[in-house]
């Protein structure tokens, strides 16, 4: 059975999940509070001078206004101390915000429609961004295109990226489990998708990524390199599962024998190994504009000289996988030991 007052709680605010989450609330608790003391108050003593300053028989306006010095001094003086207190809160959460601990750890961030992208400091990227509980991490932030806004509530971390400059933030995750990142700058019709994992791990930093990450660009394991790939550029407009986005679907491209467009000549391939299928899948990777696929419109921006082709060729080693519908993780490769010399 549900409790009521924690599905409340959960409705109101979600868990504090930073070190600084209590000290934000503490601050959203208080002006809401302060708002709504002042609101009924202010409502009340209207309704009040409604009732007893109303036109009656037997009463008439004085000749010229009154006032209390007193009562001017407390309604000038008060709100005036609040706002003061509001302020140093304020300025002084800020500071916390943007200075980040000592031993932070570095995680380049990168925005674009309609994905995320995360590198660690030993060069790994994933579509997922994996921490560690009590260990505090530096975001530096870019964005590829366009506006977007990297939140995660639980953390109460939100920053806006803007295209062409970098932008930095941190925290310290105080709770092991899964999260949402969310971008909160609309960016495009799939703005919406534009959802990320978040895992909060028990285990410390380096153990961490040397457990829960694979490891870079392993040439034995491409279709697990183009899987990473596809979700870290391609899952938040296409589907391998025949699911609708607002791109059209992979399943069944490899078994295909032609793809129609918008513009222009059908294309007409001879099986998933051929040079035209091959090319037109690159193609459509660097150049997506070129041949814009019956019933879709373009929104994809160009990979070009952000994919290598050994990274396409991954891409494609996963397509091929995909065919039918359905993908199966191939076993993970086994992470280098300390003094192996990988």
């Amino acid at each position: 059975m549900i409790n009521p007052i924690q599905s409340l709680a959960q409705f109101y605010l979600p868990p504090k999940g930073s070190t600084f989450a209590a000290e934000t609330d503490f601050l959203f608790d208080a002006i809401l509070w302060i708002s709504i003391v002042s609101f009924v108050a202010i409502v009340v003593v209207m309704c009040w001078f409604a009732v007893i300053y109303r036109r009656r028989p037997g009463y008439v306006p004085q000749p010229s206004p009154t006032h209390s010095t007193f009562l001017e001094l407390i309604w000038t003086i008060g709100p005036s101390l609040i706002l003061v207190w509001i302020f140093f809160q304020g300025a002084s959460g800020f500071a916390t915000l943007r200075t980040p601990a000592n031993d932070a750890e570095l995680i380049e961030v990168k925005a674009f429609q309609f994905g995320w992208q995360f590198t660690y400091p030993n060069g790994e990227i994933t579509d997922t961004l994996h921490l560690s509980v009590n260990q505090p991490v530096r975001l530096q932030l870019v964005s590829d295109d366009v506006i977007h806004s990297f939140y995660v509530p639980e953390f109460r971390a939100k920053m806006d990226v803007m295209p062409g400059r970098k932008h930095s933030m941190w925290f310290e995750p105080t709770l092991i489990g899964d999260f949402k990142l969310f971008c909160t700058e609309y960016c495009g019709e799939g703005h919406s998708k534009m959802v990320k994992d978040v895992k909060v791990h028990a285990e410390p930093w380096a153990e961490m990524l040397r457990k829960n990450v694979r490891w870079k660009d392993d040439q034995n394991h491409p279709v697990s390199n183009g899987h990473r790939l596809f979700n870290i550029y391609c899952a938040g407009c296409h589907s391998y599962d025949g699911s609708a986005k607002t791109g059209p679907s992979f399943k069944g491209l490899a078994s295909s024998t032609s793809r129609e467009f918008s513009v222009g000549e059908p294309l007409s391939f001879s099986g998933p190994d051929s040079d035209e299928w091959q090319n037109y899948i690159m193609e459509s990777i660097k150049r997506p504009d070129a041949r814009i696929v019956k019933g879709f419109t373009n929104q994809m921006p160009s990979f070009e000289g952000k994919l290598s082709n050994d990274q396409i060729g991954y891409i494609i080693q996963f397509l091929k996988s995909v065919d039918g519908g359905t993908y199966s993780e191939p076993p993970k490769p086994v992470p280098p030991t300390e003094g192996s010399g990988s």
